[in-house]
């Protein structure tokens, strides 16, 4: 059997079954997550609280508040007001179990997640006697950076398998020029191992050849997966899901609110008072007209006067605000049809940066969202409200900007430029009148009155489909005895199922082959010259 054929061998059982091999991926990540935890269920209570106060950019409430609400309610205290003490100790311990709880939440949201996850594996076990090979993609596949695919046996037949399904013992046929997606190692043969990431290519790296040679393809390789390349990814996330970059929001909430009112304004007021009670103690302002007991000059007279800026029901509403934000955006998920789509039509150049959504006037049912309001408090989300901090980002984005690995900003779609064949010179012949215009577009490399003559005619996107071209000759229908045969073989080349393995296989050979230059990229997918074909070649 070829293991790179798209049609292994029926007597062969290599690899994994689909029902043990999605058990296996679950064992795998419960492990993995009972081990985290556990960790964080040993962790004390004072250092959860000792978090939750510490940082500023993520929590509402901190330590500087903590002990100013302290101390004003032993101010109230000592100067007899016991009442007022009371409520202000209350609503103190309200608003710490409240930004604790809601930093434990955070810290365990991404847990919570992959119960979700499991749960959904579980169903997969259950389900999956009724999957066929139609439930995959296709094995022939262009290959995208994406969505790694992987060709892997499961129940005895090769499936193109999404990389994160991927477990120890899988079989997988690593194809030239594929990336490993894990740790691997040849199955017979000379037993070649794979590290994660590695290019299945030459192993010694030549010199680029002058001129062209013939090479013969790398075979397919039949390797056994090592380790689940998934929790690799999932330990990085559970170790690194915490560590993100601060919003803008939360700055600004920092800013404004923790460093302005609480601290700087908070030592400013108090100065101030503390420093007008001492000239009226000693007689220096407002001297006979209040009473000048020391107790409420310099207790009761500061607190009073710094008890507006103590964080007792901001937390409250800035954790009420927040969720109520997720809550609108996963009720815009899940009802679809309440986006308003735009009917006029675009040009592909307006379709760039026109929204396809009138987003202004939507309205969304109210107890929807407070439905999900009230199961983000309780913990209960889909979403990663708390730990991603959705609403923030997306409230704070101005452009979205893409960028590929070669720092070039262009439409993720390689199409051709220029069209080059070769035509009869006695058809121009027949054609001078009618191929005049056209000729001032063509380029012509041979001069000879008899033979062949080469002719290039421009392409350019259409500007109402990202994947169509146009000519820019409008005669181009004079060549038609030299395009058609051209759109032909396109089309048997890249479209006909009978040509698609042999293709795979002559991309994989390509991409191989790119790697004894660093300068070259391989481009091995077909966009739009399938659609040039149909609507260019074949008129």
């Amino acid at each position: 059997m070829v293991a790179g054929s798209c049609e292994p061998a029926a007597n062969e059982q290599p690899g994994l079954g689909t029902a043990e091999a999605l058990q296996r991926l679950h064992d795998d990540i419960e492990s993995m997550l009972r081990g985290y935890e556990e960790r964080y269920r040993r962790q004390l209570w004072a250092e959860k609280v000792r978090s939750s106060l510490v940082d500023s950019s993520t929590s509402p409430l901190g330590w500087f508040p903590v002990l100013a609400s302290l101390l004003c309610a032993l101010s109230l205290t000592v100067t007899g007001y016991y009442w007022s003490a009371g409520l202000l100790l209350v609503l103190l311990l309200l608003t710490i179990a409240l930004v604790v709880r809601e930093n434990n939440l955070r810290r365990t949201e991404i847990y919570r997640k992959l119960r979700t996850v499991l749960h959904e594996i579980r169903l997969g076990v259950r389900l999956c006697p009724d999957w066929t090979v139609d439930n995959y993609p296709h094995l022939c596949s262009p290959l995208s950076p994406c969505v790694t695919l992987q060709w892997t046996y499961r129940d005895g037949r090769i499936v193109n398998l999404p990389w994160a399904l991927l477990v120890r013992g899988d079989h997988i046929v690593m194809r030239p020029g594929q990336v490993s997606p894990g740790t691997c190692r040849e199955v017979g043969g000379r037993g070649r191992r794979f590290k994660c990431g590695e290019t299945y290519g030459l192993q010694q790296p030549t010199e680029p050849p002058v001129k062209p040679i013939a090479r013969s393809p790398l075979p397919d390789l039949v390797c056994a997966v090592e380790a689940t390349p998934y929790l690799d990814i999932l330990r990085k996330s559970l170790d690194c899901f915490l560590d993100r970059p601060k919003t803008i929001i939360n700055q600004q909430r920092e800013l404004l609110v923790s460093r302005c009112l609480q601290r700087w304004g908070f030592g400013l007021i108090l100065f101030l008072t503390v420093s007008i009670g001492i000239l009226r103690n000693v007689g220096l302002y407002l001297q006979g007209k209040l009473p000048t007991n020391w107790m409420n000059v310099f207790l009761l007279n500061p607190t009073a006067a710094v008890l507006p800026l103590l964080p007792l029901v901001f937390p409250l509403l800035w954790v009420a605000i927040n969720l109520w934000g997720v809550a609108r955006l996963e009720t815009l998920l899940s009802i679809p049809q309440a986006v308003m789509r735009a009917q006029a039509q675009k040009s592909f150049a307006e379709d760039l940066d026109t929204p396809t959504c009138d987003l202004d006037h939507v309205k969304l049912p109210r107890r929807t969202v407070f439905f999900y309001w009230w199961q983000l408090l309780k913990g209960r989300s889909e979403l990663l409200g708390r730990s991603a901090s959705v609403v923030q980002v997306l409230g704070t984005i101005t452009a979205l900007c893409c960028v590929d690995k070669k720092g070039i900003l262009s439409w993720p779609n390689p199409t051709a430029e220029k069209v080059f064949f070769l035509r009869n010179a006695r058809e121009g012949d027949h054609n001078t009148d009618q191929s005049e215009q056209s000729s001032l577009n063509s380029q012509s490399s041979q001069k000879e009155p008899l033979g062949a003559i080469a002719e290039v005619l421009d392409l350019t996107h259409d500007q109402h489909s990202p994947f169509k071209l146009e000519f820019d000759d409008h005669d181009f229908k004079n060549h038609l005895t030299s395009l058609k045969p051209l759109g032909i073989a396109i089309l048997v080349n890249t479209c006909c199922p009978l040509t698609q393995a042999h293709y795979a296989k002559f991309c994989g050979h390509v991409t191989a082959a790119a790697m004894l230059d660093k300068d070259l990229v391989p481009v091995t997918n077909r966009y739009a010259i399938v659609e040039s074909s149909l609507n260019c070649f074949m008129h």
